[in-house]
């Protein structure tokens, strides 16, 4: 009896669904690089498959950037300071993937002309 019970209960483990396991993330899909004027507002933004919940952290430089923690990152008004190179590492309980670099370049915002 004891031998059955054991039987049945590593089967059960085994052959658990796959909607019952944990999986790690993916990135699905990701911001692409953009070229914006300083002053605008710009968001970037990751999305990604396998189990939630999901941890976000993103980073410029390869530098953690405080309370950014969300899958999306914005910018309301973009400054040249923010210009860079970005990543996400996305985490939950089976792992974690970083992204690619995603490129912000922000130019001088200019005057308009003839104005009097």
């Amino acid at each position: 009896m004891l031998r059955l019970l054991l039987s049945v209960l590593l089967t059960a483990a085994l052959c658990a669904p796959v909607w019952a396991q944990n999986v790690a993330p993916t990135i699905a899909s990701l911001s692409n690089s953009q070229t914006v004027t300083e002053g605008r507002a710009v968001t970037l933004s990751v999305s990604v498959n396998g189990t939630a919940p999901f941890t976000y952290q993103w980073k410029k430089g390869g530098a953690n950037i405080a309370s950014a923690t969300l899958s999306s990152l914005i910018f309301d008004p973009v400054r040249r300071t923010d210009d860079g190179s970005y990543t996400v590492t996305v985490t939950n309980s089976a792992g974690s993937v970083t992204s690619s670099p995603v490129t912000l370049a922000v130019t001088a915002a200019t005057a308009p002309t003839g104005v009097s």
